[in-house]
């Protein structure tokens, strides 16, 4: 790991805010670290327990934002906690956030306890194409953290107070790799949405979801009794007790992990040892049988979908830093059969100087900012053939399906956005730089 910039704060509801325009050119991350040091005063001699550390990270990150783009529009983390992001830590970690203070016997006096807390972007123990997002130094430079205290930190069993005048600080820590044979990532970094609904159900954000979990009680004491799970299109649970799923999610948990059933209780959860192309997309949504709640208040951590802006933005802050044009894919390998995982899969860019520039569909971007769609003609060739041996009546069809491979390839193109501001056919999946090519042979 290697500090790149670092967020001090002196005083009750101080905000400081940092970019990481520094990011070495060349260097991806897997996950970026919160490195901090808290100055607390003990009043009462004892030992910190876990509700500390909860109080602790609640405290001095109050409120945590976390955005990225040239114009910084794309905001993953906005108005959440420490204790949101201990969760996710929790989830993806499998463990408790490291610290030098649960546990430890404290005397009295003003002390500085150090907690690490890892925001992962590729997730840990997943295997998948999707999987292999990494956060390139393109959109390394533009990602944007702001952080603020709170107005007091709560006292607990040993009347902890924070230490006056002295500065907080964390340390922003990117977990590097070196890049891999001249592609620069650019990938949807894991975001948190929290909706609350006084009704049956509870309708979550679109993406690809990592957890979901209702933040009215831990698992032990909630009053959930039955309910059923979709995400998308797919019933993933139906009409079963928070038990079956705690038990599902702990039967994959690592021996010694820690379990975030003692805080919430998880609704949904992506088997952390799973193949990331498998996993469901779409909308989560929750419905109980009856009404044992008064308001849902489930809490989604999940990967969101590349729109068409998005894509255009990662390729115009790759080619303004790298000084050469740059064509983006979803499948820059070509090894990526999966339909269902493209609109939130990560990004890979290649300049003119890579073969693939030329050969795989995508899109290309200009220093200017100038975009456009790339579909080599060879796909087109060997898609056109096919539609031109079909019979006239059905070969708009079979257009939408052969032609929807090298379209699903195209960032952005399978979002909703992509697909009208493109032109595209949605229904079908087919791009619209394609469609002169069906229309050819009689689509």
């Amino acid at each position: 790991m290697q500090k790149l910039r670092t967020i001090n704060t002196i005083n009750p509801g101080d905000s400081k805010e940092t970019t990481l325009d520094n990011w070495p050119q060349g260097l991806q991350a897997d996950a970026i670290v919160l490195d901090c040091t808290f100055p607390v005063t003990v009043g009462t001699a004892g030992t910190p327990a876990t509700s500390d550390l909860v109080n602790i990270l609640a405290y001095f990150l109050n409120v945590l934002n976390l955005k990225y783009g040239r114009q910084m529009e794309f905001m993953p983390l906005v108005g959440i906690s420490g204790q949101d992001l201990r969760r996710f830590h929790r989830f993806t970690e499998q463990k408790e956030v490291p610290n030098d203070f649960v546990g430890v016997a404290q005397t009295t006096g003003a002390k500085l306890f150090h907690a690490r807390l890892t925001y992962a972007v590729r997730q840990p123990k997943m295997s998948g194409a999707s999987n292999r997002g990494r956060i390139g130094f393109a959109q390394g430079r533009t990602i944007y953290l702001k952080v603020q205290e709170g107005q007091a930190l709560t006292a607990g069993a040993l009347n902890l107070s924070r230490t006056s005048g002295a500065p907080a600080i964390i340390a922003v820590k990117p977990i590097f790799k070196r890049g891999d044979n001249g592609r620069t990532p650019w990938t949807p970094l894991p975001a948190f949405s929290r909706t609350v609904f006084a009704g049956l159900d509870v309708l979550g954000p679109d993406g690809c979801p990592l957890v979901c979990y209702d933040e009215n009680a831990a698992y032990g004491s909630t009053a959930i009794t039955t309910y059923s799970f979709r995400v998308g299109d797919l019933e993933v649970i139906s009409q079963v007790t928070p038990q079956t799923v705690d038990d599902e999610y702990g039967r994959t948990f690592d021996a010694g992990g820690s379990n975030i059933d003692d805080e919430v209780t998880i609704l949904y959860a992506a088997d952390p040892h799973a193949d990331a192309d498998e996993l469901p997309r779409g909308r989560p949504y929750m419905r109980l049988v009856t009404q044992d709640v008064t308001q849902l208040k489930m809490g989604t951590w999940y990967i969101p979908p590349v729109s068409e802006q998005e894509a255009d933005a990662a390729g115009a802050a790759t080619a303004s830093a790298t000084g050469r044009p740059a064509l983006g894919s979803t499948d820059i390998l070509g090894d990526h059969a999966v339909q269902g995982a493209a609109a939130t899969d990560p990004l890979e860019f290649v300049g003119p100087q890579d073969p693939r520039f030329t050969t795989v569909p995508g899109i290309v971007v200009d220093q200017h900012g100038n975009s456009s769609l790339s579909v080599p003609q060879a796909h087109i060739n060997q898609a056109a053939g096919v539609v031109a041996q079909a019979p006239q009546e059905t070969r708009g069809a079979m257009g939408a399906r052969v032609f929807h491979a090298p379209a699903r390839r195209i960032p952005g193109a399978g979002t909703t956005a992509g697909a009208v501001k493109s032109g595209a056919k949605a229904a079908g999946g087919v791009n619209a730089a394609l469609l002169p090519a069906i229309a050819k042979v009689g689509g």
